[in-house]
């Protein structure tokens, strides 16, 4: 037995928003100054880069500038009316570092590198180099000290190449 609950929702857009003295605003109003805002071509003109915000951005310009208390979802909604909702490009958090020309099929072939810094309880933060190996994840050398620099690493590098040899 089942049971189906249908909610009438009648959810319908005021048309209005409110400034900071308590004046309604129209939606028309509001699209029009999204239209001026972002139809600016000139890059040198400062407010050129209002295109690349996103809704957020732009009710806080609203607030600060216009004086207008907009919430960005009804930002974002306009923005959808008006055809200026720009298509979101998901960017992978790390892109793959590794040549793809070759294959890597076995150990001490390719190393990656990686640095962390471990908050220690007197001395603030301590750098950690680990050197990892790409063909099975296991750590082939460790440098700890108060600073790590470029020479640090390939100090490193070339004790760990002399020791496998």
């Amino acid at each position: 037995m089942f049971f189906v609950v249908k909610r009438t929702r009648k959810s319908s857009f005021k048309g209005y928003s409110y400034t900071n003295d308590g004046k309604k605003v129209s939606d028309d109003y509001i699209k029009q100054l999204l239209m001026e805002l972002l139809s600016v071509n000139d890059s040198f003109n400062p407010e050129f880069f209002y295109k690349t915000l996103g809704s957020k951005k732009l009710s806080a310009i609203f607030r600060q500038r216009f004086n207008i208390i907009i919430n960005h979802k009804k930002i974002h909604r306009l923005r959808k009316e008006l055809n200026l909702v720009r298509y979101y490009h998901c960017h992978s958090k790390h892109p793959r570092k590794r040549p793809k020309n070759h294959d890597i099929t076995r150990p001490n072939q390719y190393w990656e590198s990686d640095i962390k810094f471990i908050p220690t309880k007197y001395d603030g933060y301590i750098p950690i180099l680990s050197i990892i190996d790409a063909f099975d994840r296991s750590i082939v050398g460790v440098y700890i000290g108060n600073s790590i620099k470029a020479k640090h690493r390939f100090a490193k590098f070339r004790m760990i190449i002399l020791f496998l040899l």
